[in-house]
């Protein structure tokens, strides 16, 4: 089951085309946490990382908030004796935010029952508030709980001062150790790139990710010639 909104449609991923399951419904819970419980049994990976393991960014007003599928409601109204998204809006946002949080737990419990010398790691919003306060995204939590190990936060910015008070956000409440810091150089110049790892490096970072890889290159088909 895949997300819907307040008007019926599927909102697409930055205008790619995919979807997002619907984390709210336990039957997709469920599947995911198969999954990953496969891969961890089946094949010698050294980790599983998980991405988007979020909602999608929401603007109510436009009717754009998240997911709104009458099995969602239906399980809502239960959950809480009969409550709506609308008349009870501090409600809703625990639901949906609990629901994301089980799903981490279960996901990483299978993992590290499975192999338990797994790293359990997280792609993470650029901003930790933001992530955790609007997309239900508790990277702190996560951590603390020992659900994930390591946290990737995606500080993809043109400017290195949004690049240190976004990684800021995430190494005030994370130890630095448990923090890569993701460099997006597909959007900053030479310079600021340089500068954005300079920086993790000074702040000792487990280290950083580039994103992304053909960013790398002057041609964007490097394995074409």
């Amino acid at each position: 089951e895949t997300v819907m909104d307040q008007n019926g449609r599927r909102p697409l991923l930055n205008r790619e085309r995919y979807v997002l399951l619907n984390p709210c419904l336990p039957e997709v819970r469920e599947h995911l946490v198969n999954v990953v419980e496969e891969i961890a049994a089946r094949y010698d990976v050294d980790g599983v990382q998980f991405d988007y393991i979020r909602f999608l960014s929401r603007d109510i007003k436009k009717g754009e908030d998240v997911p709104y599928d009458q099995t969602t409601l239906d399980l809502f109204r239960e959950h809480t004796g009969g409550s709506t998204p609308a008349g009870s809006s501090q409600a809703w946002d625990r639901f949906r935010r609990d629901a994301i949080n089980r799903l981490v737990r279960d996901m990483s419990r299978a993992i590290r029952t499975a192999r338990p010398e797994a790293i359990v790691s997280m792609a993470a919003v650029g901003n930790i508030e933001r992530a955790r306060d609007h997309l239900f995204q508790d990277a702190a939590q996560w951590f603390h709980r020992g659900w994930v190990d390591e946290v990737c936060p995606m500080l993809y910015s043109k400017t290195r001062s949004a690049f240190r008070k976004n990684l800021d956000s995430y190494t005030d409440v994370l130890p630095s150790a448990a923090t890569i810091a993701g460099v997006g150089i597909y959007k900053a110049d030479a310079d600021v790139a340089r500068g954005q790892l300079k920086l993790a490096r000074r702040l000792q970072t487990s280290g950083y990710a580039v994103f992304g890889y053909t960013s790398l290159f002057l041609s964007r088909s490097p394995l074409s010639s």
